[in-house]
């Protein structure tokens, strides 16, 4: 109920959490996360405001506080945010090689989203045509 679009999009949301997470445990991925990636880059927009928030955060401090998040999102949202972290955490490889990699599945991903946008988008001409 949090992200609603994440039944549609599994892979590109799982990918997403897993590069916020990585994003909120450390501050070198923050900073390669700003750099590489852009709100347009998230499939799901729910994952895409939170990527702009933090984004935004580190943009005016170089740093991130998950407390500044709170005054943007509702308690529900701010612990599904937590767990991103928390589940990020627990794992014990969470290097750059590792996030290089979500990234490039999260890019596959978003991809595959505006080759299948623009399928339907033909799709429906062909059909106002016949008509």
């Amino acid at each position: 109920r949090i992200n609603p679009e994440s039944a549609s999009h599994v892979k590109a949301n799982k990918t997403e959490e897993a590069i916020l997470g990585l994003m909120m445990l450390k501050e070198e991925h923050l900073r390669l996360c700003v750099d590489k990636l852009s709100v347009d880059s998230f499939v799901t927009p729910f994952n895409r405001k939170v990527f702009e928030k933090i984004s935004e955060i580190y943009n005016q401090y170089k740093k991130f506080d998950l407390g500044l998040l709170s005054g943007d999102f509702t308690l529900d949202e701010i612990s599904r945010i937590t767990k991103m972290q928390s589940d990020r955490g627990r794992l014990t490889v969470n290097d750059e090689k590792v996030l290089n990699g979500y990234i490039d599945t999260l890019v596959q991903e978003k991809q595959k989203g505006v080759d299948s946008d623009t399928f339907d988008s033909i799709l429906e001409a062909i059909k106002n045509k016949k008509k």
